[in-house]
């Protein structure tokens, strides 16, 4: 038997393919989290830099307050989109009434 006609001959190049370097031209792709999340990281300096009392405890608080219903409610559409109940009417369930009261506030109705 010779070396070229034995199947289980292992030799110089045999064996799986080995993960060399990309070429040059290809790069790996970019997530949306990550482009989203570079954007956010972008503004936030933007306006950090350029907006007086930006960076101040009592606007950073605003901003989390503001901020708290919406991760409310995306929390709850994650609970039911996991949960297989797809409902997206909900989040319109949930703003509504908030928004109604805060233009009842807002038009002295207390």
């Amino acid at each position: 038997m010779s070396a070229t006609s034995d199947s289980t001959h292992i030799g110089p190049g045999a064996g799986p393919p080995q993960a060399g370097p990309r070429p040059s031209g290809r790069r790996a792709p970019i997530s949306q989290q990550t482009i989203v999340f570079v954007i956010f990281v972008l503004m936030f300096i933007g306006f950090a830099v350029f907006l007086r009392g930006y960076l101040t405890a009592s606007n950073l608080l605003g901003l989390l307050q503001n901020v708290a219903i919406l991760g409310i409610l995306g929390l709850a559409m994650a609970l039911i989109v996991i949960g297989r109940g797809i409902d997206i009417s909900m989040v319109a369930v949930l703003a509504v009434p908030a928004g109604l009261i805060l233009q009842m506030v807002q038009d002295g109705h207390s």
